[in-house]
């Protein structure tokens, strides 16, 4: 019995997203893999520290994740079926205020990025409802993320 390998922060959404992207399952099935796929990947965010894009070096992505990690995930989970997939889409929008709560509103704008409206409202309403702010009239000055890398802003605390 050898010791258990070690996955950096990265790899280990990579590999989630992959389990999820080849997935033979169908219908319900897929739509059960999902969520409990998103609810895995919400812990991963609050359990390891969030990075801006650019920011640190590459030791650093090992250990951390970032909206672009994100990024499939939200795209992905926020374009199911409305009806078969609410309880994905709902996932997703946690994983988006975590997104935002914890990178703000730049974190936010790049895994929105390729959304349909629909989506952005779905997650821009989460916010509002879990945050209370608007994420249009948020300043960069009034952002959640004002003390940037304090161990508390960085598990993303709070959105239980």
């Amino acid at each position: 019995v050898g010791k258990s390998p070690k996955l950096s922060v990265s790899t280990a959404l990579s590999k989630l997203r992959v389990h999820v992207e080849k997935s033979q399952a169908r219908g319900q099935q897929k739509m059960r893999l999902q969520v409990g796929v998103f609810d895995v990947v919400g812990q991963l965010t609050k359990r390891f520290p969030a990075r801006r894009d650019g920011a640190g070096d590459d030791s650093d992505s090992a250990c951390a994740w970032s909206a672009d990690d994100m990024q499939p995930f939200i795209t992905g989970g926020a374009q199911v079926d409305a009806v078969i997939g609410a309880r994905v889409q709902q996932s997703v929008a946690i994983l988006a205020v975590t997104v935002y709560t914890t990178l703000g509103k730049r974190g936010l704008d790049a895994v929105m990025l390729d959304l349909p409206v629909a989506a952005k409202e779905l997650i821009l309403h989460k916010i509002e409802e879990e945050t209370g702010m608007v994420v249009e009239d948020v300043e960069p000055d009034d952002m959640p993320d004002d003390d940037f890398g304090a161990d508390d802003d960085m598990a993303g605390g709070g959105l239980d």
